[in-house]
């Protein structure tokens, strides 16, 4: 027979067929198995009776070699069994698909398909998979039976564990995540249940690899929505959304669970599943030193990271994850960025030197240093700079430059540009598009080019973003706002920096607040944060600190540091906003879990104030040393006179001349003062 729609007896909302909960409320609901077009009802294994039902089940299917034990576990999507191979003489453990699913023959496929695929990976801390199979109505996976317990019912226990074990266990998970992502596996479901701790010495041995995405219903056919695959606590914001998830996706979820081990709670709770999964979309957890004020700044910092909304955000592969986790403390934390940018700077150097020399675009390319334990990281980095320099060589040397180098003979300015209007509104408020200027009319890149003579012409650019790069501004002009006029939010920030900083026409701040409040509404970040910064300062605009607030907010929101900065700044100071010293520590600290460096000294400048937070000198002195470690020069004045007057660490004249010599070699007024007043 056909079954009826599945309804929520609790909040009435309409379910999936295949629900086995209610996404709204939580509530359980009742469910059947599908067999191609019908439904038949089975019950969950909550009852002596049923638990006798599937075992007689499994032992059929199984076969008179294994022996079915008791039901030793029970998860989102399966109910555990241990059993007896009585050939082999061991202990394992059978997994059988929930009967609370829709087992249909496009799942059996998947999930057979996911198992074959985990059951070649090797990795100590990946479990198994002996074999597989479906008869008499079940699905199955055979596997070790593990001696231990559940990560989550230590945690249950234990509430949190110590930094050092916490990092054991997520470089562990690390990498059996590492061999499956190489493998082109993404597990899909990370979390404490799915982690299993073996033995007295807590082998770390990682579960369901394959499950989930088996379960999938964009991948089964199962195409009703509301059906979770997933934990809601542990879903990335791409999973929550639905979207396409990579191996990302599972360093989002082992930082939330790694945030789980050294806090004791989750980043993220809410009464309802739909409240959880709207928060991991649109919210940033605060950072795990919030919570626990110990937890090392590498450690924090890189928990943080793992859990950005946006993939490109968090770290390249999880084995950069797993290098920023092993930092045991912020000095080994700031020398190995500064390792790290040493290491560019210096390929960088070396590139341009031997373009200089060199009779081509490229002579040769330096060696790109090799990757050790910590060198994806710098690679990647390196990637970058090699990009760039790439570029930048083939710009100055190749014969088709278009805008005027530093050492042109002839400087731009030698021919006036055209001045431009500020462009028109559309009824949505956007610029409208405007005809690019006339061919007569000289813009300051082809003033430059007429200058120097140049006769060989370079490849046009084919969009904005390649006009913008080649800085052939003339050309970057009607790209951009033809991109912008269709959509595009990217070209419309660019188009707004072009008029803001007067790149090939004369500066005009009205359009490029204009183009900046376009891109912003279109959902671009940045562009949100500096609609806001031209909406403080009025220019182009009337001022107005109220709205500048809102965008501030917009962009603080996503993850923009500057943003944050810019937030706690105005609820300090009551600008656009009430006056909150407490909502001002709020956003520095977000701020600082970003690494915005500045935010470091004005969150530091509250702990030692006691300005919307409980006094505490040491905190504020351990912020100064981070921001002054970075090379931040308000940083290393405010340390400086900490060692001199001895408030929140050790007395050091020395140590606070030192730091102030730094600061004032910058520019630091406050420290050339303090320098001058003691006759230095």
């Amino acid at each position: 027979m056909t079954a009826d729609p599945l309804v929520c007896s609790n909040c009435h909302t309409p379910l999936p067929e295949a629900a086995a909960f209610c996404y709204v409320c939580g509530s359980p609901t009742p469910t059947g198995t599908a067999a191609g077009g019908d439904s038949t009802t089975r019950p969950s294994l909550t009852s002596v009776e049923a638990v006798i039902d599937t075992r007689k089940r499994l032992e059929k299917a199984l076969g008179s070699h294994f022996q079915v034990g008791a039901l030793v576990g029970r998860g989102g999507f399966a109910e555990v069994f241990a059993v007896r191979d009585l050939r082999l003489k061991r202990e394992v453990a059978v997994k059988v698909l929930s009967p609370e699913l829709v087992v249909n023959q496009a799942m059996l496929a998947r999930f057979r398909r996911e198992a074959e695929a985990v059951a070649a990976l090797r990795h100590p801390s990946i479990v198994p998979i002996y074999d597989i199979g479906e008869a008499g109505g079940i699905a199955y996976i055979m596997m070790p039976l593990i001696q231990g317990d559940t990560l989550r019912k230590l945690l249950d226990q234990e509430g949190r564990f110590p930094f050092n074990e916490s990092r054991r266990i997520l470089s562990d998970i690390s990498g059996a995540l590492r061999v499956a992502h190489e493998a082109g596996l993404v597990h899909r479901d990370i979390k404490p249940e799915n982690v299993m701790l073996e033995g007295p010495r807590r082998q770390v041995l990682v579960m369901d690899f394959g499950i989930a995405k088996a379960l999938d219903p964009e991948q089964t056919g199962m195409t009703s929505s509301g059906l979770i695959v997933g934990t809601p606590h542990y879903m990335s914001p791409e999973q929550a959304s639905g979207d396409a998830v990579d191996a990302r996706s599972d360093q989002y979820s082992l930082a939330v669970l790694g945030y789980r081990m050294v806090t004791g709670t989750h980043p993220f709770e809410g009464e309802t599943t739909r409240a959880l999964l709207y928060k991991q979309v649109f919210e940033n957890p605060p950072p795990a030193r919030e919570k626990v004020p110990d937890v090392p700044v590498a450690l924090s910092d890189a928990l943080q990271r793992g859990m950005a909304k946006n993939p490109d955000d968090r770290f390249p592969t999880i084995d950069d994850f797993a290098a920023a986790i092993a930092v045991e403390d912020t000095s080994e934390y700031i020398a190995r960025t500064e390792k790290n940018k040493a290491q560019v700077k210096a390929l960088a150097q070396s590139l341009d030197a031997r373009a200089k020399g060199s009779t081509g675009p490229m002579a040769s390319v330096a060696a790109v240093p090799k990757k050790g334990k910590h060198g994806r990281a710098i690679a990647i980095a390196v990637v970058g700079v090699l990009a760039i320099v790439a570029v930048y060589a083939l710009t100055r040397l190749g014969g088709g430059e278009t805008a005027a180098s530093a050492d042109s003979a002839a400087p731009a300015a030698a021919a006036p540009a055209v001045p431009v209007s500020p462009p028109a509104t559309t009824p949505s408020g956007a610029p409208a598009r405007r005809d690019a200027p006339a061919t007569g009319g000289r813009t300051r890149d082809g003033a430059a080019a007429t200058a120097r003579g140049q006769t060989q012409a370079a490849p046009a650019p084919a969009n904005c973003s390649e006009a913008v790069s080649a800085t052939a501004w003339s050309a970057a002009l009607t790209l951009c706002q033809t991109e912008a006029e269709g959509g595009s939010s990217a070209a419309a920030l660019a188009l707004a920096g072009i008029y803001e900083k007067g790149q090939g026409v004369v500066a005009d701040p009205t359009a490029a607040a204009q183009w900046y409040r376009g891109a912003a509404e279109g959902g671009s970040t940045e562009a949100a944060y500096q609609i806001a910064r031209i909406l403080e300062e009025g220019r182009g605009v009337p001022k107005n600190a109220a709205e500048a607030a809102g965008y501030y907010q917009q962009a603080a929101r996503r993850g923009y540091a500057p943003a944050m900065r810019a937030s706690a700044r105005q609820f300090l100071n009551g600008e656009g906003v009430k006056k909150d010293e407490g909502e001002a520590v709020a956003w520095y600290r977000r701020a600082v879990a970003a690494n915005d460096v500045p935010s470091m000294v004005r969150l530091g400048d509250m702990y030692v104030a006691g300005r919307g937070i409980q006094r505490n000198e040491a905190e504020g002195v351990r912020l100064y040393t981070r921001a002054a470690e970075a090379g931040d020069a308000d940083g290393q004045y405010a340390l400086g006179m900490a060692y001199l007057t001895g408030r929140g660490i050790a007395k050091s004249d020395s140590l606070g001349l030192d730091w102030l010599k730094k600061a004032a070699a910058k520019g630091q007024a406050g420290a050339q003062a303090e320098l001058a007043k003691r006759g230095l």
